[in-house]
């Protein structure tokens, strides 16, 4: 069976504006997916089993972490996506976003979707450089279980 694969081409981070419109961060470069994590409590006591001379050490799950998105592109602060960004940073405002892909091979009706609420917690300001284009990063930190919706 063949491989099959696709690229970042044409992805699009959407943020929410107002109620439930929402409008694409003009030209990003990079953005990683959520990566989720556990944080775990040591449960270990008198009555853990027993191996040797001692006890198995138990844990048991405490926090869920969905960790963050960084995102990086191209500024162009005209765009209403990457001004809304610098808005609800300065805020602290809770936001909505929408990361979704094109469809990829073996999708023929729905792009692959994340739906998340996070904090925009670096400054989306420029970085300037008299010989590069200026650029930006931002990192969404996610503080709510993010919707998956699988490409079909």
């Amino acid at each position: 069976m063949a491989s099959k694969a696709g690229t970042g081409a044409g992805v699009t981070l959407k943020i929410n504006t107002t109620g439930s419109t929402y409008v694409a961060v003009a030209q990003v470069k990079h953005c990683t997916a959520p990566s989720g994590k556990w944080s775990l409590d040591d449960v270990t006591n008198a009555a853990s089993p027993a191996v040797g001379p001692g006890v198995v050490k138990e844990m048991a799950p405490s926090v869920l972490d969905y960790g963050e998105i960084n995102v990086d592109g191209v500024w162009l602060y005209s765009d209403v996506g990457q001004q809304t960004l610098m808005t609800n940073f300065q805020a602290g405002t809770l936001t909505n976003f929408k990361l979704i892909t094109m469809l990829m091979e073996g999708e023929t009706t729905t792009p692959w979707e994340i739906d998340f609420a996070a904090y925009i917690t670096d400054m989306p300001a420029p970085d300037i450089s008299v010989d590069k284009a200026l650029t930006f990063k931002a990192v969404l930190k996610i503080n709510a279980v993010p919707t998956i919706t699988p490409g079909i």
